[in-house]
């Protein structure tokens, strides 16, 4: 019974997803490496000095580096967005096809953070000569608010509005149980020369939000001078131009978030951490509207006693202490949950599946009373 309760326990934690992991993957990288999944779990992990870890495109999800022993950074470790794509967990920013007409296009998401796309200009009626300047996409939020785009300027006809700016709906308190990617920037309104027929000029594309990661390690974790992590979101792209029309610049994507977890000690050595949201668009302003800056992410450090050795270069980490109950599949050492069973040590389940076991277990503990009920009534009719 103490073995299905903490089971049951462990099934229902608010940090379901922090894991040491079971050891099944080798993450002693020496050469350049790009992650083909988002889960990794290590034995123990060691990226050699000018090694760099990125992701692949295909992968969505936020990564997650678990770790049952130490883990040492010297390299590189890079989830943050391009301009062809987010980051690992984060969203794209809005776009605008070619020469098209292109307003409010925000970017995709339901967070609230997403940044608003800016307003195409608008012309009536058929004069020739008569122009409309498009706004500048709005910066995507994330742990602050993203900026606003601006609005267009300098037409004759009606300039189009600047988009909104995201707004921030995540903090660093929030990274123990739900780990978010970056967000999109807005896309800028197109601009428009009517001389017989309407001639658009392109709104910029809102920049992508940076990917997000976390490193979970059972044993000690030490960042080498010579180490990075970044999580960097994009600016927005350039409008265009058509005739003597402008096309708004796209907003910037956020960054995103980098989580250190650790159940032993924590040594740093001025490592860049970097997690800048995508700059402001302001090229060739005023008369492409800017885009808006993104937010930057968040970065959060959780030890035994919330202490670190030594400081970080870039960003200032949130400190706090390290999460009970983080699942322990190897339940060896001093850390994790530990279980007293006679389970054999070869018995394994599939990490994410605790809730589904706990009831297995509990089943078959009932199963077992009314084996023993009957049994019972049995020897009391005999």
């Amino acid at each position: 019974m103490k073995l299905v309760f903490l089971l049951l326990l462990s099934s229902f934690s608010a940090h379901a997803y922090l894991s040491y992991g079971d050891g099944s993957d080798d993450c002693n990288w020496s050469t350049n490496k790009e992650l083909d999944k988002a889960v990794w779990n290590c034995a123990s992990i060691n990226i050699a000095n000018g090694v760099q870890i990125t992701v692949k495109s295909t992968v969505t999800d936020p990564i997650q580096l678990r770790s049952q022993g130490d883990v040492t950074i010297e390299g590189d470790i890079i989830v943050s967005a391009s301009g062809s794509g987010p980051g690992p967990g984060g969203s794209a920013g809005g776009s605008c096809a070619a020469n098209s007409s292109c307003t409010l296009q925000s970017a995709s998401g339901s967070t609230g953070g997403e940044g608003g796309g800016g307003t195409g200009g608008t012309v009536n009626g058929d004069f020739s000569g008569l122009i409309a300047n498009g706004g500048g996409g709005g910066g995507a939020g994330l742990a602050v608010n993203g900026s606003a785009g601006t609005a267009g300027t300098g037409g004759t006809g009606g300039d189009g509005a600047g988009g909104s700016a995201g707004s921030s709906f995540i903090s660093a308190s929030t990274l123990s149980t739900t780990l978010q990617g970056g967000i999109g920037g807005g896309a800028g309104g197109h601009g428009v020369d009517e001389s017989g027929a309407a001639n658009y000029a392109t709104g910029g594309n809102g920049g992508n939000g940076a990917g997000s990661i976390a490193i979970i390690a059972k044993g000690t974790i030490t960042l080498s001078n010579t180490g990075s992590i970044s999580a960097v979101g994009t600016s927005g792209t350039n409008g265009g131009t058509a005739g003597t029309s402008f096309g708004g610049n796209g907003g910037g994507g956020s960054g995103g978030a980098i989580y250190i977890v650790t159940n032993s000690s924590l040594s740093v050595s001025s490592t860049n951490i970097n997690i800048s949201g995508g700059g402001a668009n302001t090229t060739n302003s005023p008369s492409n509207a800017a885009g808006g800056a993104g937010s930057d992410g968040l970065f959060r450090v959780d030890t035994p006693d919330g202490a670190i050795t030594g400081t970080f270069a870039g960003a200032t980490p949130t400190q706090s202490t390290t999460p009970t109950g983080i699942t322990d599949p190897v339940s060896s050492g001093s850390s994790g949950n530990r279980y007293e069973s006679d389970i054999e040590a070869s018995c394994t389940y599939k990490a994410g599946d605790e809730g589904l076991l706990a009831l297995q277990f509990l089943f078959s503990f009932l199963g077992l009373f009314l084996v023993l009920g009957l049994f019972q009534q049995d020897k009391l009719r005999r």
